[in-house]
């Protein structure tokens, strides 16, 4: 969602997916390819989460029209972190590999980000775990004005926290996306 005023400089980017939704941001000279994502969790097959996260990779790098590639949501996996010391699974170094092979990194996990050290907090018995993620452009690191997860909302359904970001970016509103030039990525 978006103030109604930036309509023109937002396209919706199909992504023919029930995981991954995408918009596209013309800010002046510089367009940022935005997606949220919920990828399969773990009790789903390894195939599935893979599927999704390669679909996702096909996405960043069919739009290059995008300069910048922000990513959000539920990785339902890890990151590795300095501060923890965690066994990754094959789906945590499968989701971090795509984050360097893109140049992202995950701003969720830097000091300046705020609020509490998880984001799911489990029905059973098991340990909270931090698997809600923003992956940022490296390049826009010096934008970003906060971070965080929030500790709780008024409304939140889910055992999961969220996870926000503010940039500090220029936007002209002289300039308009044009959504008919976004490419189309077709699944089978």
């Amino acid at each position: 969602m978006w103030h109604k005023d930036l309509d023109n400089l937002v396209g919706i980017v199909d992504t023919y997916s029930d995981r991954i939704a995408a918009i596209r941001i013309c800010c002046g000279s510089i367009s940022i390819l935005i997606l949220q994502v919920y990828l399969p969790a773990a009790n789903r097959d390894i195939g599935s989460f893979k599927s999704a996260v390669d679909q996702l990779w096909d996405i960043c790098t069919v739009h290059t029209e995008s300069n910048y590639i922000l990513i959000m949501g539920d990785f339902n996996a890890r990151f590795p972190r300095p501060d923890v010391t965690t066994h990754l699974r094959s789906r945590d170094m499968y989701v971090t590999e795509l984050a360097k092979s893109l140049h992202l990194y995950v701003a969720t996990d830097t000091v300046s980000c705020t609020g509490p050290p998880f984001t799911f907090y489990p029905y059973n018995d098991a340990n909270p775990s931090r698997i809600d993620h923003v992956l940022l452009d490296e390049r826009l690191s010096h934008t970003v004005n906060c971070c965080g997860v929030i500790p709780d909302a008024p409304l939140n359904v889910s055992r999961h926290l969220p996870v926000f970001i503010g940039l500090s970016i220029d936007i002209r509103q002289d300039e308009t996306c044009s959504s008919q030039a976004l490419p189309r990525v077709t699944y089978r």
